[in-house]
């Protein structure tokens, strides 16, 4: 849900060309992968197994920081190294590359607050210890379903607009003639 959720939030902001970091293979992150992909389809966006990322010693492609508008992060961790290649390669963040992740804190070093979503500990557990008082109390007791925590984005200053989405746009329709006339005191002769 909060893979989904998340990926959300980037669509709303106008990206189209999203990609995927997590760490490997683990349930809870194929589950998060799971999410992004059912919320591209949801609206209609193209999917390919290039944008999940497992990242690695290699880290992430330069193609990959180019050709997408917003990086989605497993964790905090991730969404910090994919700051510091994104600076090594001159992917300036938010200007270029939005980057969003799950979890809570900041990103280590000396990086700006990243916008995040922090996981719903609190209220799972609180839900959780309801249900085992309610179960000792009356064990005949039909528990009610889980509810779905609130949903939360703690801005930070990695979430911006595609540049294309940004500003004043020109179009043109035909052709652009752009000329530079100087005006002189004399005509120019040779030498």
């Amino acid at each position: 849900q909060l893979g989904r959720e998340a990926t959300e939030v980037l669509i709303r902001r106008k990206h189209r060309r999203i990609f995927c970091v997590v760490h490997g293979n683990s349930d809870s992150e194929n589950l998060f992968v799971e999410g992004f992909q059912k919320s591209l389809a949801q609206y209609h966006l193209p999917f390919a197994a290039i944008q999940i990322c497992r990242y690695d010693a290699a880290g992430i492609t330069t193609k990959m920081l180019f050709e997408n508008t917003a990086a989605l992060c497993y964790d905090i961790d991730l969404a910090s190294k994919m700051y510091q290649e994104a600076f090594r390669k001159n992917r300036k963040i938010p200007k270029y590359l939005s980057l969003l992740s799950l979890g809570e804190g900041n990103a280590s070093g000396f990086l700006p607050k990243l916008a995040s979503i922090p996981l719903p500990f609190a209220e799972l557990a609180q839900q959780a210890c309801q249900r085992v008082i309610q179960r000792i109390e009356d064990s005949s007791a039909v528990l009610p379903p889980w509810q779905a925590p609130a949903f939360r984005l703690e801005t930070g200053g990695s979430l911006e607009l595609p540049s294309n989405e940004r500003g004043q746009k020109l179009v043109v329709v035909g052709t652009i003639n752009m000329d530079t006339t100087l005006a002189l005191g004399r005509f120019p002769r040779i030498g």
